[in-house]
């Protein structure tokens, strides 16, 4: 009750649920927590097990001990299992400072992660679609050196694509149709987004173009 009504001086809103058991724990994870707060030592529980017990589903929320005594090495042991912080209930003044930074750390946390989640979602659709692509596909660099080629290549010239990383595409381009102002040049100066056309055979794994 001492901790709540704390708690509650700068969060008058809040919601909060108390738990004894590790069995109350395990089923109040079900739901979506901004922080937790616990005690060292319980009956039937403590900040360890309750810690190894959170961490196992979740990395993020921030977990913060509050107790009468905590020693040393206790403390340390809390960290090294996920604990955010602990605050000693002599000195509850830094618990609200505690949780506004923790809260606000996790904030960002859940933010990095969903963008994180994002940029890997738009990886795999990106590689899903370079892989099962029909037509050609090849990136290189301002030399033309092959850094990646799409599979579709086997079928369309017959080379797989680790035959061709590291090797020149402007090698590949018939001598006839191949001209360095057209090429070379305009590549050295090429500017980003900028798009360049060209018309080309290009020489199959049977020499044939």
């Amino acid at each position: 009750q001492l901790l709540l009504r704390q708690v509650k001086s700068g969060w008058p809103e809040i919601n909060a649920i108390r738990i004894e058991t590790p069995e109350e724990f395990e089923k109040a994870l079900e739901k979506d927590w901004d922080a937790i707060l616990s005690d060292n030592t319980l009956p039937r529980f403590s900040a360890i097990s309750a810690l190894k017990q959170l961490r196992e589903k979740d990395e993020n929320i921030p977990f913060i001990i509050v107790s009468g005594t905590i020693g040393e090495k206790q403390a340390v042991e809390a960290m090294r299992f996920g604990a955010n912080d602990y605050i000693l209930k002599s000195d509850y003044g830094r618990l609200l400072p505690a949780m506004q930074r923790e809260l606000k750390e996790y904030s960002r946390r859940k933010k990095q992660l969903y963008t994180e989640q994002n940029l890997q979602e738009s990886q795999t659709r990106y590689q899903f679609l370079a892989n099962n692509i029909q037509d050609l596909v090849v990136l290189h660099k301002p030399d033309s050196t092959y850094i990646w080629v799409s599979p579709s290549v086997e079928r369309i010239l017959g080379y797989k694509p680790s035959e061709l990383i590291g090797k020149l595409h402007f090698d590949f381009i018939h001598p006839d149709d191949f001209d360095e102002k057209r090429f070379i040049n305009p590549f050295k100066g090429k500017q980003k987004k900028s798009i360049l056309r060209f018309n080309y055979r290009i020489r199959r794994k049977d020499l044939t173009y």
